[in-house]
């Protein structure tokens, strides 16, 4: 896709990614055409003229691997002019989960994809673009929420808790 001009400005293209988080692991696809040797990315593209963001993020995720994902957040826009070779792109990436965990394991490569895979956090392969930075992000967003939930947890009292039932979960706690 070619960059477009305004009054002579040529404008980046925008993207979006999103990591798909499950039981410990990351849903990839294998790219098509690798972009500098790298062939795993993960799912998402171009948004289209007239479509917000998420909903090209829900789009992209469905086409490439035919899973249906509920967004829980934005990762963070990510704008280097170097983060993609082929021209300026600008990415908003988000961090999501499978609609449904039970079709999770039924994922597959579809549109401009060959394979759509579930990679342990460990194990990931070299991937395209910035997508390892993104990931380290949303990995850092998720662990942040998940402690501040548990220490939230853990200092509620009898009078009150901001989550529902969790005055109930300190003896799980310790």
């Amino acid at each position: 896709m070619a960059p477009e001009t305004i009054d002579g400005h040529r404008m980046p293209g925008l993207t979006v990614d999103t990591v798909v988080h499950h039981t410990g692991r990351i849903l990839l696809v294998r790219r098509k055409e690798p972009v500098e040797g790298a062939v795993w990315a993960l799912p998402g593209g171009y948004v289209d003229e007239g479509e917000r963001v998420e909903r090209a993020a829900l789009r992209e995720a469905k086409e490439e691997t035919g899973l249906e994902v509920t967004l829980r957040g934005l990762v963070g826009v990510f704008s280097d002019p170097k983060r993609d070779p082929r021209q300026h792109n600008v990415s908003v990436a988000f961090y999501g989960v499978p609609k449904d965990p039970s079709r999770a394991e039924g994922v597959r490569g579809a549109s401009d994809v060959k394979e759509a895979r579930w990679y342990d956090l460990g194990k990931l392969p070299r991937l395209a673009f910035d997508h390892a930075h993104i990931i380290g992000h949303a990995l850092d967003i998720i662990e942040s929420r998940v402690t501040s939930r548990y220490r939230d947890i853990r200092s509620c009292d009898d009078e009150g808790c901001p989550y529902a039932g969790a005055a109930g979960h300190r003896s799980l706690l310790g």
